[in-house]
């Protein structure tokens, strides 16, 4: 059982989930993976969580932040949008680029909660919008 064993660090998680089962109780996971950093939290709802972490792809001087919008509003004009935004902060016209910028990102920071989750409870977050 996962929150038994001796050998393994971090706070005690909760058990695993058996094949088909609903995926619930994964909080403690959530907050192990946000202490290892960054890039493994995992934010949710329709609010932003606090102001944006720093990175390498700030806006330039004189520009603002983009406002935060929900994943699961991001399509259509504000979808190119992020994306030739990300291309300009990363010094690039080409609107592939941007794109694939975004998605490697956004891949890499689901993923990267996903795999951190089952590697630590042996089930992964329901990462679907609700």
């Amino acid at each position: 059982m996962t929150g038994t064993d001796p050998r393994r660090r971090g706070p005690r998680l909760p058990r695993r989930s058996a094949p088909g089962e609903h995926d619930t109780g994964l909080g403690p996971v959530l907050d192990h993976l946000a202490a290892i950093g960054p890039h493994f939290t995992l934010h949710h709802g329709s609010e932003p969580p606090g102001p944006p972490l720093p990175s390498s792809t700030e806006p330039a001087a004189g520009e603002t932040d983009p406002a935060f919008h929900p994943l699961a509003d991001l399509r259509g004009a504000l979808l190119a949008d992020t994306a030739a935004d990300i291309g300009r902060r990363i010094g690039t016209t080409d609107p592939r680029v941007g794109a694939s910028t975004l998605h490697l990102g956004l891949a890499a920071r689901l993923w990267s909660a996903a795999l951190g989750c089952a590697v630590l409870a042996g089930r992964v977050p329901d990462l679907a919008p609700h």
